[in-house]
């Protein structure tokens, strides 16, 4: 498994790498209160438009039994609970409902959208 995650510095690099746009605002916002972090969502910056839209289009085993994903399902991730979440925050591993999931930091992360949407990035 290797040296632990630092959550907040796993984010940041997640957020500088695939959302380049938005990155300063949302490292600005996960340094505020939790309850500000629903204006974190995946849905900003969905690739293609299509939030309804799962990238790759698998199902989710399927998307976790695939490169480059299968090779880290035992890694300590840091997952952010945001956007339309019921209750916002940092874990390792939790039900997510809105959010990301920084598998790599800064190379590979997955969102989740409310509209049921699942997309990697970084492949």
């Amino acid at each position: 498994m290797g040296t632990a995650v630092d959550p907040r510095a796993s984010l940041v690099q997640m957020f500088e790498a695939f959302a380049p746009r938005v990155s300063d605002r949302w490292i600005y916002l996960l340094s505020r209160d939790p309850r500000k972090w629903d204006k974190i969502t995946p849905i900003k910056i969905w690739p293609g438009g299509d939030v309804f839209a799962s990238i790759p289009n698998k199902p989710i085993p399927e998307l976790l039994a695939s490169p480059p994903l299968r090779d880290r399902l035992d890694d300590e991730v840091v997952v952010l609970r945001c956007g339309h979440s019921r209750e916002m925050g940092l874990s390792v591993m939790r039900v997510v409902f809105e959010g990301f999931v920084s598998v790599v930091p800064g190379k590979l992360a997955i969102g989740l959208n409310h509209e049921g949407g699942v997309c990697v990035f970084g492949v």
